[in-house]
């Protein structure tokens, strides 16, 4: 296969409308300190807006999920503030069951993936639970996956991602193992029920230690890939693609590697049924930029190109593309819609930094906190053809 045309378009900063729409807004004041730290998603019933706030609590070793209900009919007026949909803390102690992923099903529903760690069968488990935003309720945890651990700070790992159409969800096993030897995982795709359906054992060429991250990614039909982020020695760290078909007992590199050791700084999948695009921006590093954020050091995300991959249902690359730009300074890749065999492209153009303040307390000097600043100057559209032919 091969790409028919690639028509590139980049719209800064600017919307335009068929039609004039009208707003309502309120203001509310959240009372939840360093909200922008929150990972925030936002869901309309046809009645009501819901507002899921999340971030890990560090006093707790466990995730915070919060609800904001909204109601459009009294001028957004707050019903529920802070409405907690996370584990339950027992009076003494901590509630061994962590949140460690979550994703949004249909309806009110998220799927809670949790990990637990057994001190009496040194065991570490994965399972998964089904939480309504709007009551609460929670369902009965259902076992997926576990692995031998050390101890309460030597675990292992289960990266956890969801498809895009909630059929799958990809999982990667992770076990405590020796420093020195070649990495080995298990992955595991899982149905919409969280039973597995298909396993596959692999070992990487190299360590742990040269490669901690995994970023995962699962297909519309099933199949794995991990980008990962090798530091080898001699070399400037790059990333590569694994990818699974999971119809094989089979893993296939591919490099991501770029010319002038330039990188693959971000980057996102978008799947349809016939495959899925991995879209990613590379970048020269020079992320240091001159622009006044109160005193913190400011940081852009540049992009001096665009990497455009497809991979078919049966894992092959069928488009190989690379996209050149005139160089961004702070284009951060949010959302990829893609319709019409059109690949939109959303970019907010924000910049961030962050500056150690002063103790609060003289008598503790080490507990300082970070301030962080955000300075957005625009948003940017770009729009692909990426149309595909036999």
């Amino acid at each position: 296969m091969k790409i028919i045309s690639l028509f590139l378009t980049l719209f800064l900063s600017v919307l335009s409308y068929a039609q004039t729409p009208t707003f309502t807004w309120n203001e509310s004041q959240s009372p939840i300190e360093n909200e922008l730290n929150y990972t925030i998603e936002n869901h309309f019933d046809g009645k009501r807006f819901f507002k899921i706030k999340s971030a890990y609590n560090d006093k707790i070793f466990n995730k915070n999920v919060f609800v904001d209900i909204f109601s459009p009919n009294d001028d957004f007026e707050k019903d529920e503030s802070d409405f907690s949909i996370g584990m339950e803390q027992p009076v003494m102690g901590k509630n061994m069951s962590t949140i460690a992923h979550h994703f949004y099903l249909s309806g009110k529903d998220y799927v809670y993936f949790l990990t637990e760690f057994d001190n009496k069968t040194k065991e570490f488990a994965l399972s998964a639970q089904t939480t309504n935003f709007d009551t609460g309720t929670k369902s009965t945890a259902t076992f997926i996956a576990k692995m031998p651990a050390k101890n309460m700070f030597n675990i292992g790992d289960f990266f956890v991602a969801q498809s895009e159409n909630k059929a799958f969800y990809g999982v990667v096993s992770r076990p405590i193992g020796d420093k020195k030897l070649n990495e080995k995982v298990t992955l595991y795709v899982l149905d919409a029920n969280f039973n597995i359906i298909k396993s596959l054992e692999h070992e990487f060429n190299f360590t742990t230690k040269q490669s901690f991250s995994i970023a995962i990614h699962v297909s519309n039909n099933g199949n794995i890939a991990l980008v990962r982020t090798l530091d080898l020695p001699k070399m400037k760290p790059y990333k590569s693609l694994f990818y699974w078909d999971s119809k094989t007992q089979k893993i296939v590199e591919h490099t991501l590697k770029q010319d002038l050791d330039y990188q693959v700084s971000q980057f996102k999948w978008k799947a349809n049924d016939k495959g899925c695009y991995f879209i990613g921006g590379i970048s020269d590093g020079k992320r240091k930029v001159g622009i006044d954020l109160g005193g913190a050091l400011p940081e852009g995300n540049p992009v001096n190109a665009l990497l455009l991959l497809y991979f078919d249902t049966d894992g092959n690359v069928v488009l190989n593309e690379k996209i050149a730009l005139e160089k961004q300074n702070n284009l951060n890749l949010e959302e990829i819609v893609l319709k019409d065999n059109k690949l939109w492209l959303f970019f907010n153009e924000i910049y961030t930094g962050a500056k150690r303040l002063p103790a609060k307390d003289p008598s503790k000097p080490l507990e300082r906190d970070i301030e962080y600043s955000y300075v957005s100057t625009g948003y940017g559209i770009m729009k692909l053809d990426a149309k595909l032919e036999n």
